[in-house]
């Protein structure tokens, strides 16, 4: 009787062992692999005390921003008068807002390779509006596929990891310097222009207007020179923020 017992404890045993084995090989299975996009969200690092912003969808409801707010498609950041504000879509997507800038985030998705044993990021995917106003975009350069595209009045921009730029989106004109990286101006559905590192270009529609080395135009030099400002204190702020928060020490 013994025996038997040990035998049915031990056949007990292999076929636990067994089972576990399958379930385990399912789980990491769903876990390691199959690719999935997700949803984010923006958030405000830095903010004067007079800015605002609202719904999209419901203009007459203002709000004071804050630091560590969040945005989702859909909505907008209004800025008052001599107010600037910088927003961070991931530590490798950042901007800097101003001029009584309006943007609006129309997408804002970060694409993951289901790996759950440590950072999973492949893609960051941002699309956003812009209305009037000035912006300042740092990019960083890493290994995630980043794309990240503004539209305005004047045409849609669209540009590449390791870029920073300075955009000013007027009435009268859309005008781009480009810092470092490449800054892609779409005019038309089979007409537009590359911005390349080192140049500007103040555009509106009809004009026969090219890029230009920023050497040619004092303007453009101190575009280049509050980028490059603009960068240093955004990178300031995404350390701080990295030492809070866990998630944030990966692009």
């Amino acid at each position: 009787m013994l025996a038997r017992a040990l035998l049915d404890s031990r056949l007990f045993d292999r076929r636990l062992f067994a089972g576990f084995m399958i379930a385990a090989c399912v789980l990491v299975t769903v876990g390691c692999s199959g690719r999935h996009s997700t949803s984010a969200l923006a958030k405000i690092l830095a903010v004067d005390d007079d800015a605002s912003a609202d719904s999209a969808t419901a203009a007459t409801t203002v709000r004071s921003l804050r630091p560590g707010q969040f945005f989702s498609r859909g909505q907008m950041l209004r800025l008052s008068p001599g107010k600037k504000a910088t927003v961070a879509f991931t530590p490798g997507i950042m901007i800097t807002v101003f001029n009584q800038a309006e943007i609006k985030i129309d997408r804002f998705v970060v694409a993951k390779d289901g790996n759950e044993t440590g950072y999973d990021a492949m893609e960051r995917d941002v699309q956003i509006n812009l209305t009037g106003g000035s912006l300042i975009a740092a990019l960083a350069a890493d290994a995630l596929r980043s794309r990240f595209l503004i539209t305005t009045r004047h045409g849609t921009l669209s540009t590449e990891s390791g870029s920073l730029f300075y955009l000013d989106d007027s009435a009268e004109r859309l005008r781009v310097t480009c810092v470092r990286g490449t800054v892609r101006l779409g005019t038309g559905p089979q007409s537009g222009m590359t911005i390349f590192s080192g140049q500007w270009i103040a555009w509106r529609a009809g004009s026969q207007s090219e890029p230009r080395t920023v050497s040619t135009d004092p303007r453009a030099q101190e575009d280049v020179t509050l980028a490059l400002e603009a960068e240093a204190s955004m990178q300031t702020l995404v350390l701080a923020e990295q030492k809070v928060v866990p998630s944030w020490r990966h692009p």
